[in-house]
């Protein structure tokens, strides 16, 4: 099964749906997954593996808040039968790792916006701070389409 990860999820906020692939399709590892939108801003989610698109979660369709709500069990998107499976695994990460991952990636969030802050908003008021402070929930959902675009570069983009 494959989808939207929680952390990305408390990032963005609510999202929605565009572009969304047909069961048969057939997919290789980088492909456009599908677009989510987030009050107009449209991240693309790429896929993590190559293979054949087996399910989509049609549910999600009439509730897409199963997304936001349960990313991990209703909220999938695909099915995907691995092609390559072996070979891609590598580049996934499990269990601890997975963790550790979330938590890097958290900390390198916070120097994004950061950094994203002072290049588009340099007003010292509206600069985040690195030390110790908590980020807000749905963090991205106030920030200009270049921060967006820049998020979507440095960490959605497989490539």
């Amino acid at each position: 099964k494959v989808g939207l990860d929680d952390l990305l999820l408390h990032l963005t906020g609510e999202v929605k749906f565009s572009n969304l692939k047909n069961r048969g399709e057939i997919l290789s590892k980088g492909d456009l997954l599908t677009k989510i939108d987030q009050n107009g801003q449209l991240p693309r989610i790429f896929s993590p593996v190559s293979g054949k698109i087996v399910d989509t979660n049609s549910t999600l369709n009439e509730s897409s808040g199963m997304l936001n709500e349960d990313p991990y069990g209703k909220g999938w998107i695909y099915k995907i039968k691995p092609s390559n499976w072996i070979g891609e695994a590598k580049s996934c990460y499990f269990a601890e790792e997975a963790t550790d991952w979330s938590a890097r990636e958290l900390e390198r969030f916070k120097d994004f916006l950061a950094r994203s802050m002072k290049n588009y908003s340099p007003e010292t008021s509206k600069v985040i701070m690195q030390d110790g402070g908590e980020l807000s929930d749905h963090s991205l959902s106030a920030f200009p389409n270049e921060i967006w675009n820049d998020f979507e570069k440095e960490f959605l983009n497989l490539n």
